[in-house]
């Protein structure tokens, strides 16, 4: 085996990362990549933050779903563009429910509390 460089945050490392995680911008949020990375750290946050990052991903999801909704009568002449219409929101609902469960682990945490959900 080779030689390999390990590497560490240092202390304002740390705090920029954390900043960053905590940032609940519903912008960055509708991104599924910036999204699953703050969950990926979610350790790394108190109970308030991940509910406020969780709040406000449910709403970009649940925006997603009701304008698919909307556009699922202009939908129905195409069954292709149907079928792709009806996995898209199948996702989104299984989404939905990844959230109550995140929310749940997140809300049994004891306010200000980090670790595992």
């Amino acid at each position: 085996m080779g030689w390999r460089n390990v590497y560490r945050l240092t202390d304002a490392g740390h705090d920029l990362l954390q900043a960053m995680i905590r940032d609940a911008d519903p912008a960055l949020l509708a991104d599924d990549h910036e999204f699953r990375t703050r969950v990926a750290f979610f350790a790394d946050l108190d109970a308030e933050d991940r509910l406020r990052i969780l709040s406000a991903r449910r709403q970009i999801v649940e925006a997603h779903l009701a304008h698919l909704a909307a556009l699922r009568p202009d939908a129905e002449s195409s069954p292709w563009g149907l079928r792709v219409m009806d996995f898209t929101v199948e996702r989104f609902r299984q989404e939905l429910t990844w959230l109550d469960a995140l929310e749940a682990s997140a809300a049994a945490d004891q306010p200000g509390e980090r670790g595992r959900p």
